[in-house]
């Protein structure tokens, strides 16, 4: 399923799913919203955080293994992988099907990719993550959104601003 930042609250009040992407235009926003699922998730025990990115520290081979692999400390995990360029490849795209067809029960993926194009929206493995658990699109805010988006962020503060000191924002 598909959802804006905006609703993952929302989502993750009626529990944690075995996925997640996180793509689109607005880092912040993703990056909060995955601050939200790791919330989450350590409210419901899963205190094994695991982060990689692709392309510096992630060998494909270790998604797998990381995710069958017992723990010492933890029963439950949540692995965490950036994708700085919004694409896998042959063995990234491999290793997050294999994962996922595993239905892995005692670990979450989280996936944070930024922009991802039409064509990556529509390749398997996005799709089987959209299917099998939330995929999470931070679209970009447009001027007339964003005074908006300011004030809602400021009243969640509990901070009341001015329409003139919004706009000057």
């Amino acid at each position: 399923m598909r959802v804006t930042p905006t609703v993952l609250s929302a989502q993750l009040e009626k529990g944690l799913v075995g996925a997640y992407i996180l793509f689109g235009a607005e880092p912040l926003m993703l990056e909060e919203a995955a601050d939200q699922i790791r919330t989450v998730a350590r409210q419901a025990g899963i205190d094994e955080v695991r982060s990689m990115t692709a392309g510096v520290d992630l060998d494909w081979s270790e998604l797998n293994g990381s995710s069958r692999s017992l723990s010492l400390f933890s029963t439950r995990r949540l692995i965490l992988i950036r994708l700085p360029t919004g694409k896998l490849g042959d063995s990234g795209s491999k290793a997050i099907m294999t994962y996922l067809d595993e239905k892995v029960e005692d670990t979450i993926l989280v996936v944070i990719a930024g922009r991802v194009d039409k064509r990556g929206q529509s390749s398997k493995w996005f799709k089987a993550i959209e299917k099998e658990g939330l995929a999470i699109e931070a679209r970009a805010l447009t001027h007339d959104q964003l005074p908006r988006w300011i004030e809602q962020r400021l009243k969640s503060r509990g901070i009341i601003a001015t329409a003139g000191a919004i706009h000057r924002l």
